[in-house]
């Protein structure tokens, strides 16, 4: 999520309609009054309602035996649940926020702003744009300096060529006033999906990662003792011998599971066997260099993972 501004740095920090929750100036700014707060719900109300049977299909609580009374999140870094929301109602209620999206998304958008513009009083105006023409269109908004959304969500790539030319605010401020806790996103994700030239521009989500499920019961036998989540397995190397040990434990049987399906899936279990050998995927002049030594033996390495987990 990245938040656009073509304010001055002083005149959008004194502001008192510029968001550091979803929003910031931008074009002719944020608009309208939406509904006051003495007209919303208790916070503590609308925070149980995101709940694991409100927000997970039922298959899956069924698959994995989900109820309410198990924790998907730390309430302890769960921004939604640690924010003052009494706080934000006094500051920002009745504001209204433009948000710009891909037309694509704008349904999804919808049903998850309903809890957020409860908690907050603000109200967020969806502006679709078609996801084939997002970036001209919204590179051609920010030009004319009258942009149609105050906020938007857009491909992470783009960054520098929104936050370069001044079109994004910076957001280290509000994320330090709103206590955002930064050191909950993974480095990789809040560095180069947020941040430019040292500045926080954006809020990075939709974010994946590599996991790697292991046997319980299996593993404890091979270790002779408790799996260790960090040390257990601290390289692919490692997973490599692992994985075939662990499937000797009960032929027939997968120790290790791995998500190395045919795709980007595959690819990307690739990169980070080839990237710990000290592959890169480009030189300084941006020549491919990924089908070095190190990408065969990603490569090579990815392949008998595979066959071992047959």
């Amino acid at each position: 999520m990245k938040f656009a501004g073509n304010l001055s740095r002083r005149s959008f920090l004194q502001t008192s309609s510029a968001a550091g929750l979803v929003a910031a100036g931008a074009g002719t700014g944020l608009v309208g009054r939406a509904f006051a707060s003495t007209d919303l719900p208790d916070p503590q109300t609308v925070l149980d309602q995101i709940s694991i049977e409100q927000y997970v299909r039922e298959d899956y609580r069924d698959l994995y035996s989900l109820t309410n009374a198990d924790t998907m999140w730390d309430p302890a870094t769960d921004w939604i649940r640690t924010v003052d929301w009494e706080a934000v109602r006094s500051e920002l209620s009745g504001t209204t926020v433009r948000f710009a999206i891909g037309a694509a998304d704008q349904e999804s958008a919808a049903e998850g702003l309903a809890p957020f513009e409860a908690l907050s009083g603000i109200k967020v105006e969806l502006v679709p744009i078609p996801d084939d023409s997002f970036y001209d269109k919204a590179l051609a908004e920010f030009i004319s300096g009258n942009a149609s959304f105050d906020a938007l969500q857009f491909f992470s790539p783009w960054m520098g060529d929104f936050a370069a030319p001044g079109f994004l605010a910076p957001l280290d401020e509000f994320a330090d006033k709103w206590g955002l806790p930064l050191d909950d996103f993974y480095d990789t994700y809040r560095l180069n999906y947020g941040f430019f030239n040292g500045k926080m521009y954006g809020i990075p989500f939709d974010c994946d990662i590599q996991m790697v499920h292991v046997r319980k019961g299996y593993m404890e036998q091979l270790l002779g003792g408790e799996v260790d989540k960090v040390n257990s397995i601290p390289t692919y190397d490692e997973l490599i011998r692992v994985s075939k040990e662990l499937n000797n434990i009960e032929p027939g049987v997968s120790g290790v599971g791995l998500m190395a399906a045919p795709g980007f899936w595959s690819t990307y279990t690739w990169e980070h066997i080839a990237a710990q050998a000290g592959m890169m995927l480009f030189d300084e002049n941006w020549e491919p260099i990924f089908n070095g030594d190190a990408g065969m033996k990603g490569l090579g390495d990815h392949s008998r993972t595979g066959q071992e987990r047959q």
